[in-house]
């Protein structure tokens, strides 16, 4: 599970520095339900990190992504709005949440399963990032399942689709391979309380990473639907053909 630097929150590329915030290993933090173990720093970004830990109660590993306080990111709470409405529908291909908190005025955390490899981490394994032409594809289909349910089911759409941001679970069969999509900070909702489309907006600021946002993305416009497909088609092409520049 990661977060991935390159991807962007806004046109504004001014970070701030979290890393006095940040806990140290082997600390004790309590959420709702109960308590957890820092242990290693699997990832950070400009806006938090995400931490491996311990639950005490039992020893079990989990991951928490949190979020430093009095920054501008408000990802966490996106994260947990998806990750509630997912876990009422019964989705199976979104990231359930398990556990959160908040230390005041340092930062607030959601406890999650701890996954396995991202695809992005799958395909540098292969020469020249690339894969064969069937488990490209294979792949590639078995990431849509992700999609259909945050688009379908909740009607968000994600906005920054990347290998990165699909992983495998951490015990998986590799003759059924499942995908489960992550990082929902910058997702929008893209039907009102009515069930209704919102209206498109105007000079809309970037939202995604640069590599692999659509061109509507690029152009300042409204992300639908449609954009996350034509980031997941950007995603195929690069499993079967490798690195690509352009």
């Amino acid at each position: 599970m990661s977060i991935d630097l390159e991807s962007v929150e806004g046109s504004n590329s001014s970070g701030c520095s979290i890393e006095d915030k940040l806990p140290t290993k082997n600390c004790l933090i309590r959420g709702k339900e109960g308590q957890y173990a820092i242990g290693r720093k699997i990832a950070q970004g400009r806006y938090g990190a995400v931490f491996e830990v311990l639950r005490k109660s039992d020893g079990k590993r989990l991951a928490c992504k949190l979020e430093v306080c009095e920054t501008h990111s408000h990802g966490l709470d996106q994260d947990y709005v998806i990750m509630n409405k997912g876990a009422k529908k019964g989705c199976q291909y979104l990231i359930h949440m398990l556990d959160r908190g908040k230390i005041e005025e340092y930062f607030k955390f959601i406890i999650m399963p701890l996954l396995g490899d991202n695809l992005m981490s799958i395909k540098n394994m292969f020469e020249d990032g690339r894969l064969s032409l069937s488990s490209g594809i294979r792949l590639s289909y078995h990431a849509l399942f992700s999609l259909q349910e945050l688009h379908n089911t909740l009607h968000f759409v994600h906005r920054d689709i990347k290998p990165s941001n699909f992983c495998l679970p951490a015990h998986y069969n590799e003759h059924n391979i499942k995908l489960i999509l992550i990082d929902y900070g910058i997702c929008r909702s893209f039907k009102d309380k009515n069930g209704e489309w919102k209206n498109p907006r105007e000079n809309v600021p970037f939202r995604g990473t640069t590599r692999y946002a659509s061109l509507a993305a690029h152009y300042g416009k409204e992300q639908s639907p449609k954009d996350d497909l034509e980031a997941w088609f950007y995603m195929m092409v690069e499993f079967i053909n490798g690195y690509f520049s352009f």
